[in-house]
């Protein structure tokens, strides 16, 4: 399937290891019960690849906060998306 939307950037996560003043995304305790589930986050990458996107952004809070993080990226492989993560890399440190 073809699809005019071949990019699409994910605000995926509320959780966040900083607290950036000019940062629009809200880390607080308050909106965390409101993540997506895993196996949720896994139907969404496949109704983005099925209706034919290519590259697949994850952004907005970090994402590798969430520990079934490095699986949703898996599925997105799976998928024949290409991921990409903007990340702050503190978790790297």
């Amino acid at each position: 399937m073809n699809s005019f939307f071949q990019h699409k950037i994910w605000n995926f996560t509320n959780r966040c290891n900083l607290k950036c003043l000019d940062c629009r995304q809200s880390s607080t305790a308050l909106y965390l019960d409101k993540e997506l589930t895993t196996n949720e986050a896994f139907a969404i990458v496949d109704k983005l690849s099925y209706a034919g996107v290519s590259i697949l952004t994850f952004s907005c809070g970090e994402l590798l906060l969430r520990s079934d993080s490095f699986y949703i990226i898996k599925r997105t492989s799976e998928n024949d998306l290409y991921c990409t993560i903007a990340s702050n890399g503190i978790p790297f440190l």
